[in-house]
């Protein structure tokens, strides 16, 4: 690299929103939607067991909680109610939602490609069959479900010690949505740099180096996540969002990155 030459500007937090939105359409082009049926299925299936197990046990587990307050915070109950539904449902979305990714990580990687090809013209090539990049890309699902659900493991020991805080439960919320924003777009912005051979630690450390962009993207997807009917769409076009960003944004500030 010359002296001349400058490192690409990194893109933002809106920047990281709007490829989600503009991720949709690219859902509808030849060559691209069939491979979003599968993600897309799998999430309806799955997002309507948790509906079911939400109503079902959530109610339950908020009113236990409850039930250890001390008296004297009693005038707090509808507040503390609100506060912890909203947590529950955040993190049991999220955890929901990394089951159903690590279902369709075959599918999704295929997904991404394909986009991909739509936009630069060329295919990422790995070298493998379809089965051999279904599999790699399973595997790589695997070790990173693990990572994430011990992060949430952590997440979940600091909600209990906020909970037990007065004053610092009203934190609860914004603790789950914040690691929802962090491991939503590590989800899906790893497909498109999975498909070009990138480590876990070269994945990670790359959306470091862009993490308002990572944050905003992840942020808005957890947003949609939460609301019903949209949500059944997130997962394709998250997908296709997370390709977008890497094409337009993150393979341009990797190291070793020529410069276009």
């Amino acid at each position: 690299m010359t002296n001349n030459q400058t490192m690409p500007a990194k893109a933002g937090p809106v920047a990281g929103i709007s490829y989600l939105f503009r991720g949709l359409p690219l859902l509808r082009q030849k060559g691209v939607w069939p491979w979003a049926i599968v993600p897309l299925i799998i999430n309806v299936v799955l997002l309507g067991t948790l509906a079911w197990a939400t109503v079902s046990w959530v109610g339950s587990l908020i009113e236990g909680w409850l039930a250890v307050l001390p008296d004297w915070l009693s005038w707090l109950t509808s507040v503390i109610n609100f506060i912890l539904i909203a947590a529950v449902i955040l993190g049991v979305f999220q955890i929901f939602t990394l089951m159903a990714n690590l279902i369709a990580a075959p599918f999704n990687g295929f997904l991404s490609a394909a986009i991909e090809q739509k936009l630069t013209g060329k295919r990422p090539d790995s070298g493998l069959s379809l089965l051999q990049e279904g599999l790699v890309t399973l595997r790589a699902e695997i070790g990173k479900l693990w990572f994430l659900l011990s992060r949430a493991a952590l997440v979940g020991l600091l909600s209990i010690v906020l909970f037990v805080i007065p004053g610092l439960n009203v934190l609860l919320p914004a603790v789950w949505f914040l690691f929802g924003a962090y491991m939503l777009s590590l989800e899906y912005l790893d497909y498109p740099m999975g498909n070009h051979g990138l480590s876990f630690r070269e994945k990670r450390e790359l959306l470091a180096r862009n993490r308002l962009l990572a944050l905003g993207f992840g942020a808005v997807t957890t947003l949609l996540t939460a609301l019903p009917v949209i949500n059944l769409l997130i997962m394709p076009t998250a997908v296709a969002g997370g390709t977008l960003a890497w094409v337009e944004s993150l393979r341009q500030t990797r190291p070793g990155a020529e410069q276009a």
